[in-house]
């Protein structure tokens, strides 16, 4: 790619995975996506073929989908209010898919136009870019840390669709319409690999890369500590697959660049130093302050979330009451993403999103099966999301959502180039 594609690449990718919202504008980012979508399937025969190819091999799945939304909606009718809230995710999900299908299509095709087509390096050039896309959403966080009033810039050109106040001390959202849960999980899943991309597979210049993962580590701290929850499993796993390979060397590195930066960064922004002691160390890390303090693990998020994980009654365990965003049918909303499926749409609706989401996981395994680096990364995505899933609904309305998709787009992309599977060549890492 020359210099300003991978630069138009890169914005598309920021747009898609981000979704924030101009208020000129007055819709996400993510639907001049769309607009770049169907533009280039008016005017490109192969990728309507892709694309339809792809939704012949899937449209059962995406059936069903549709149908849970409106099923949902039908409840809610039903029982009041009249909430057509999943009809509406399900609609974009279904959107979602088909731009992301398509940038793994013309992803894979450009690579191909420069004499790369061997499917493990294309998909570590994709998870690339997917890496330094969120190095760039961190820079915009520490700077809107370390600048008020770039803060209150970035406050006033993108609408604020979070619940999270835009002058919380330390809640920081970047480029981004809601921060919190949202950002710092995928942040979470970019810093891993981040991690794993510089001491395991050791791509490119490991100093530049691990300069992105240290922003995007105290970008983290800055939005929300589930994503260092995320980063927590992330070196779990990578300490189970590779329990001597540069592991051990790479947390002595870590320890160190923390020693330097630390006493450099109290130099040049001692202000900034303070307040992050003050306020941002205390909240990102409660976990660990709360048990030194009292020899529990407990924090304000964890104690909140038990209060949202309840058993409805029996009747809405199994057919829903249509409610996903209010309060419906006499039944209590929930944070959860597994209870907001279930109250959404009963058993029914709980089997559909997540068989559908065990479905997908077992063909990717099944796909890369002969690429243990590339498997090793999508088991571990999958798995954040489903154990994020418990806090709140990540696998059909995040940013990390958007980044399963998009892996999904380019594996497809190359499983299906020219409608035959590709070549599997075996590189065990």
């Amino acid at each position: 790619m020359t210099f300003l594609k991978k630069i138009a690449f890169g914005v598309v990718i920021f747009f898609y995975i981000f979704n924030f919202t101009i208020p000129a504008f007055g819709v996400p980012s993510v639907f001049f996506v769309l607009l770049i979508y169907f533009s280039l399937n008016l005017l490109n025969r192969q990728v309507r073929n892709h694309t339809l190819l792809l939704l012949i091999e899937i449209r059962y799945i995406l059936f069903l989908i549709l149908f849970l939304g409106f099923y949902t909606a039908l409840l809610s009718l039903w029982w009041g209010p009249g909430e057509f809230i999943f009809v509406g995710i399900c609609i974009k999900f279904f959107l979602s898919l088909l731009i992301a299908l398509t940038i793994g299509f013309y992803f894979k095709n450009t690579l191909s136009d420069h004499g790369i087509n061997e499917f493990r390096e294309g998909m570590l050039i994709f998870l690339d870019y997917l890496y330094w896309v969120c190095a760039v959403q961190a820079l915009f966080i520490v700077a809107s840390f370390i600048s008020p009033d770039f803060r209150v810039f970035l406050d006033g050109f993108i609408v604020n669709r979070g619940n999270i106040d835009i002058e919380h001390p330390f809640r920081f959202r970047g480029l981004h319409d809601s921060g919190g849960f949202n950002l710092s999980v995928v942040l979470g899943i970019s810093v891993v690999y981040g991690f794993f991309s510089s001491f395991i597979l050791r791509r490119g210049s490991i100093s530049v890369r691990f300069t992105a993962f240290l922003l995007i580590f105290l970008s983290i701290t800055l939005v929300a500590r589930t994503g260092l929850m995320v980063f927590a499993l992330g070196l779990g796993l990578i300490l189970v697959r590779w329990p001597i390979k540069t592991f051990w060397s790479s947390i002595v590195v870590l320890g160190c660049s923390v020693l330097i930066i630390y006493p450099l960064s109290e130099i040049f922004f001692p202000a900034e130093v303070g307040n992050f002691n003050r306020t941002v160390f205390n909240y990102a890390f409660e976990l660990l302050v709360n048990y030194q303090d009292s020899g529990k693990v407990s924090s304000k998020s964890t104690d909140d979330l038990k209060t949202m994980l309840f058993i409805p009654d029996t009747f809405n365990i199994f057919f829903g009451s249509g409610s996903f965003g209010s309060r419906n049918a006499g039944v209590e909303t929930s944070d959860s993403g597994y209870l907001k499926t279930l109250l959404a749409g009963g058993v029914v609706g709980f089997a559909i999103v997540y068989g559908f989401i065990i479905y997908v996981a077992t063909r990717l395994i099944h796909v890369l099966r002969d690429f243990h680096d590339i498997s090793f990364f999508v088991v571990f995505v999958i798995l954040t999301m489903f154990i994020t899933e418990i806090k709140g609904p990540v696998f059909y309305q995040n940013d990390s959502s958007r980044y399963l998709l998009l892996l999904i787009g380019a594996i497809l992309a190359y499983r299906h180039s020219d409608g035959k599977p590709y070549i599997r060549l075996r590189q065990p890492l």
